[in-house]
């Protein structure tokens, strides 16, 4: 290949034959396959790495679909969670407040027939977490699961009381 008048090649080199290079480089691919990227937030002003490190959860209930975090006793939600936009008349009154305050703060935007969470959310129960995003009365301990698809109440910290 030429570009103006000079001519670019790609030379074979012989493997390096420094075991000590091998090694480092196994230890580097090891380390970046193995890595837990963080949730970015959209704004760049909050980061959001410490969160990132704990337990993986996931909620699929009815129209709600979410990924998360278990984080002290409660579930940090990602961004791009879907949740109902429908209400039982049995869901708590705090937590239709909630959900309220979170759609006059655009967190819970309407977009056809879900809400949509537009940036990650830190909830202190999983039940709480779980009532918001089902527009239902729903044990959050039962139905938050692990990567494993066990119970959130099979990690430290979140207890099945019920």
């Amino acid at each position: 290949m030429t570009a103006e008048g000079q001519e670019w090649r790609v030379e074979e080199h012989d493997p390096p034959r420094d075991p000590n290079y091998w090694l480092i480089s196994s230890i580097i691919h090891g380390i970046v396959s193995r890595a837990v990227w963080a949730p970015l937030d959209p704004s760049g002003v909050l980061d959001y790495y410490g969160f990132s490190l704990q337990p993986p959860v996931y909620l699929e209930s009815g129209d709600a679909k979410a990924t998360g975090h278990a984080v002290n006793g409660g579930v940090f939600v990602l961004a791009g969670a879907t949740a109902s936009t429908s209400e039982a008349p049995s869901l708590n009154g705090n937590y239709k407040l909630i959900r309220r305050e979170m759609i006059d703060k655009d967190q819970l935007h309407h977009s056809g027939e879900h809400l949509i969470l537009t940036e990650h959310v830190y909830l202190d129960s999983p039940s709480k977490a779980a009532c918001v995003l089902t527009g239902s009365t729903s044990n959050g301990r039962q139905i938050w699961k692990t990567a494993t698809g066990e119970p959130i109440s099979r990690l430290p910290g979140y207890a099945d009381y019920t």
